[in-house]
């Protein structure tokens, strides 16, 4: 409500409450509740909005303790931490970023690479883990972009090649047999794949 009021009146002091509500509510959740995660999300995207008050690393240190935080589902942590992400990539310029900020922010891209193996497991159904490789592609060419930023060539790579491998280790285990499609043209799908 508070982040509601201040995005309609731009009163500080609006979103100085939400940020407290938000701290109090971290405090008084353990680690190793679900919400814990969801919690660090939020404040991230509170201390984004006060980014230009130089809160930029504050907000990065949540960002990367939700991702990590093991006892939130995978996916759930992976599509909060993509649209963080895409948020800061659209709305942010690499000049408002300090030296510290950018290094942080690629640890979080990498944190997130590494991790995508463990969300192309999930789901049955064909559409959502090509879905969920979809997305890893754009973050690992995200994450080695800024890699090569910092001059960081070899974190680069890395990220490149995970996310390279990941995509047609998975895809290749997608592939359709084709059962339902007419056999001339099942057998030239099965070639091409």
């Amino acid at each position: 409500l508070h982040l509601a009021q201040f995005y309609r009146t731009g009163q500080d002091d609006d979103l100085r409450k939400a940020m407290d509500i938000g701290l109090q509510q971290l405090e008084l959740l353990p680690v190793g509740r679900q919400e814990r995660s969801k919690c660090l999300f939020q404040l991230t995207e509170l201390y984004l909005v006060r980014h230009l008050a130089g809160d930029g690393e504050t907000a990065l240190k949540y960002l990367q303790e939700g991702l990590t935080d093991d006892h939130r589902d995978i996916r759930a942590r992976l599509n909060d931490a993509v649209r963080i992400l895409d948020s800061i990539e659209k709305s942010h310029s690499d000049n408002e970023f300090n030296p510290t900020e950018k290094s942080q922010l690629l640890s979080v891209y990498i944190t997130l690479v590494r991790l995508l193996p463990r969300v192309a497991f999930f789901g049955l159904d064909l559409s959502n883990r090509l879905k969920a490789l979809s997305v890893g592609q754009d973050v690992a060419a995200t994450a080695a972009c800024r890699a090569v930023m910092l001059n960081n060539v070899e974190q680069a790579v890395e990220a490149l090649e995970q996310g390279r491998a990941l995509f047609w280790a998975h895809s290749l285990r997608l592939r359709s047999e084709y059962g339902t499609v007419p056999e001339r043209w099942r057998l030239r799908l099965l070639e091409l794949s």
